[in-house]
């Protein structure tokens, strides 16, 4: 749990049997950064940092920990993906992933078959049907979902304008954990992508 600015809190993750915390402080020797709380009754294992410093801190695995909260943090910030649920976010996390692109790329091409949902984490993206510029989009919009809702081939073109970093979600990853939000109108297009185009 983190606590904001405003004094809320905030949750970051919630841990389940046979998992551990409490690790990063001890070996890098700095102040916690969260606070776990129990929301259950629950029994634990403590280790006090002699011990841990002799039997367990050369076993810590941090660099495959620490990804962890800060991708989940990096999707929740992104609209499109605000409203989901600590574990779906995980699942967002597992099943996508971060694609840099350069000017000129095309991500998205007119008539071909939908693969992939896009959010746009930084940069600009044209829209072009059949080769005309029709729409940009920038941080916080997304692309893809109407191919993969629908079932049909791509109705517009996508390229990046500037250099870019997006969200790539493959066709499962999107039907198992985004594509209800459409269903249930819970995920609309943010305001500069809003509007009846297809992709």
């Amino acid at each position: 749990m983190e606590e904001l600015p405003d004094g809320r809190e905030r949750v970051l993750r919630a841990l389940g049997r046979g998992e551990f915390f409490g690790e990063l402080g001890l070996v890098e020797a700095a102040p916690r950064s969260a606070t776990v709380r129990a929301s259950t009754d629950a029994e634990l294992f403590a280790v006090d940092r002699g011990t841990f410093e002799r039997l367990l801190a050369d076993r810590a695995r941090l660099p495959s920990l620490l990804p962890t909260a800060q991708a989940i943090e990096e999707l929740r910030a992104l609209p499109c993906f605000s409203h989901l649920e600590l574990d779906e976010l995980g699942a967002l996390a597992a099943r996508g992933r971060w694609v840099r692109v350069v000017p000129g790329t095309e991500l998205v091409r007119q008539g071909e078959e939908g693969d992939a949902f896009y959010a746009v984490g930084s940069g600009r993206f044209e829209v072009l049907e059949d080769g005309v510029s029709v729409r940009e989009l920038g941080p916080g919009s997304y692309f893809g979902e109407i191919a993969l809702l629908r079932d049909v081939p791509r109705t517009a073109a996508v390229r990046a304008l500037t250099p870019a970093r997006v969200f790539r979600l493959d066709r499962d990853g999107f039907r198992r954990v985004v594509a209800g939000a459409f269903a249930r109108g819970t995920l609309r297009p943010a305001p500069e992508a809003a509007g009846p185009w297809q992709h």
